[in-house]
């Protein structure tokens, strides 16, 4: 059921990322062809914090883009809008992620996130980094 709720966030999302737009999808003479090689499923709340595996709860991001957000590096806003913690945004080892602070997430029609999940992440995971915190205790 995994497998199949990840093709079809996906297959919505157009194989991309939702924080970057990066995905991989070509043609070919046997026609469309695309991959989620490099782009993971997040969840907004984790499943060590009993998130559910749903279109409500994943986005795709690119592997370390997904690290950033497991980290508490970044969060969602209720607007739907990227918010990168403050001390993230002065740590000039992300300078090459500022940029995305405040930028509008690509969600495509059809796609609700949970508010729910949303201030979950906000609560639980953002500014895990600075703290040390980690989503799961193991």
């Amino acid at each position: 059921i995994e497998k199949q709720i990840k093709r079809i966030v996906f297959d919505k999302y157009d194989y991309k990322c939702v924080v970057s737009g990066i995905g991989y999808k070509w043609k070919e003479v046997s026609g469309v062809k695309s991959t989620w090689k490099g782009i993971t499923g997040a969840h907004i709340k984790p499943r060590a914090h009993e998130g559910e595996y749903s279109a409500e709860n994943i986005i795709p991001l690119l592997e370390p883009i997904h690290q950033l957000f497991d980290r508490g590096i970044f969060t969602i806003s209720e607007d739907l809008n990227i918010k990168v913690h403050e001390k993230a945004l002065k740590d000039p080892l992300l300078s090459n992620f500022h940029h995305y602070h405040q930028m509008k997430l690509k969600i495509p029609s059809g796609i609700n996130l949970s508010l729910d999940f949303i201030k979950h992440h906000q609560a639980e995971v953002f500014g895990n980094f600075v703290t040390g915190k980690q989503i799961r205790s193991n």
